[in-house]
């Protein structure tokens, strides 16, 4: 199965370090599966809330993965209830297609039920990321890596961030490095749209949407 550019951008961002990495992206799997044969040591954990397609995960994976049995797990879960405490080491958390609103939930109870972990998370979230990013920047995550892509006419902002903001970039609220690494039209036409939607937005939130917009003009291309 070909991976969406999204997916593909997810997966170009993980590197062989992790010795867990969980697939909580709704995608029938599609993402771990490849980052299964990219990684040579990670246990993939192929995370979902819906039993059928669990299941069908894992009939998939029994059937063409026998020989890294050791290295998949498949879990029906919240993806709040991770059940991190049950494998040590360095822990990847993918977490993809869902509002920024709920992003940040997730984040929030992951990082609460499991204090001492050694955490990063790498998240493609579908809206409100003005508010996602200024909520992990006040709970002091920091910056690893940060990409902007356009698929079928929409535009995604993709975040690597760990939990331990002294050793990693800090977290702009509009964003920093991802503005000159994308292709210039799409930077040009993702900064255009957003600040459109904040004025529409002002409309009825007069002064509160206005620092929002005024740092969106100030991002420089």
């Amino acid at each position: 199965m070909k991976l969406s550019q999204r997916m593909q951008t997810l997966q170009s961002m993980v590197s062989d370090e992790y010795d867990h990495i969980w697939d909580c992206c709704c995608d029938h799997g599609y993402l771990g599966l490849a980052l299964l044969q990219q990684t040579q040591s990670a246990k993939v954990h192929f995370v979902d809330i819906v039993p059928q397609l669990t299941e069908k995960v894992r009939q998939t994976l029994e059937a063409n993965h026998t020989a890294q049995r050791h290295r998949w797990h498949v879990e029906c879960v919240d993806v709040a209830q991770l059940p991190l405490e049950g494998f040590a080491g360095r822990h990847l958390i993918i977490i993809a297609g869902v509002g920024g609103d709920l992003t940040l939930a997730l984040i929030e109870q992951i990082c609460q039920r499991h204090p001492q972990a050694e955490l990063e998370f790498l998240l493609c979230p579908v809206h409100h990321l003005y508010m996602l990013r200024q909520a992990l920047r006040r709970l002091k995550f920091g910056l690893i890596d940060e990409k902007l892509i356009e698929e079928n006419r929409r535009f995604y902002e993709v975040l690597h961030l760990s939990r331990q903001q002294d050793t990693h970039r800090e977290l702009s609220v509009v964003g920093d490095s991802m503005w000159s690494r994308a292709p210039l039209d799409i930077a040009k036409r993702y900064q255009a749209t957003t600040i459109a939607h904040y004025q529409r937005l002002q409309r009825g939130h007069g002064e509160a949407m206005s620092t929002i917009i005024e740092n969106y003009q100030n991002v420089m291309l």
